[in-house]
């Protein structure tokens, strides 16, 4: 199912996979739906490739949905350029497990984890945005970056606003989600009697 310009429509009939996969990763179906979002539809370059029937990619050369580097899909999951393409699934999984790795990384800071899946974690932790943390490693060698604050002035604009673009998705789904509901639940009000159609002629 390659992306389109229907990709909104897309992501509300992904919902109901979107929020299997959340549990999966213990994400909130939100933030993966969000991200889906910025990755795809708030980037200008990414709509005029859809638009004209292509891949969504970036300048760097990341793929798909939820914008994976080709190579971080094959080296660490075995998914091909073509599966991120075509396959938003294969790159919601992805992006789950990358976000539940930075969510470790970033000891659960929200803005942190989702800068750092903008920028790359080695990316942000090389841009001397971040001071004041201790940075440690675990036995596989993997870096844990505790207690730091990050000035995000000092990063470029893109990085500078995803996190508050993807917390503003995030809202406006809750928002939209609330107000089905409400008018789910104002549709019928007091007891209802069976429905037994037209009277007979």
């Amino acid at each position: 199912m390659p992306l389109t310009i229907e990709t909104p429509q897309l992501l509300k009939d992904l919902r109901p996979l979107i929020s299997i996969i959340g549990q999966e990763y213990n994400i909130d179906p939100m933030l993966l739906e969000a991200v889906a979002w910025q990755e795809t539809m708030k980037m200008p370059e990414h709509v005029k490739n859809v638009r004209e029937g292509l891949p969504a990619k970036s300048r760097k050369g990341a793929r798909g949905m939820m914008q994976i580097m080709p190579n971080t899909a094959m080296k660490d999951y075995g998914v091909t350029v073509e599966e991120l393409d075509e396959d938003p699934v294969a790159s919601l999984r992805i992006a789950a497990e990358e976000l539940n790795r930075l969510n470790e990384a970033f000891g659960g800071n929200a803005r942190q984890i989702l800068t750092a899946y903008n920028m790359g974690k080695e990316g942000l932790a090389t841009s001397g945005a971040m001071t004041g943390g201790t940075k440690v490693f675990d036995e596989k060698g993997r870096a844990f970056y505790i207690g730091y604050d990050v000035d995000y002035n000092m990063l470029g604009k893109e990085a500078r606003e995803y996190g508050p673009h993807v917390f503003s998705y995030m809202a406006k789904i809750k928002a939209e989600q609330e107000l089905e509901n409400a008018v789910s639940d104002s549709l019928f009000v007091g007891p209802q009697e069976e429905f037994v159609g037209p009277p007979n002629e």
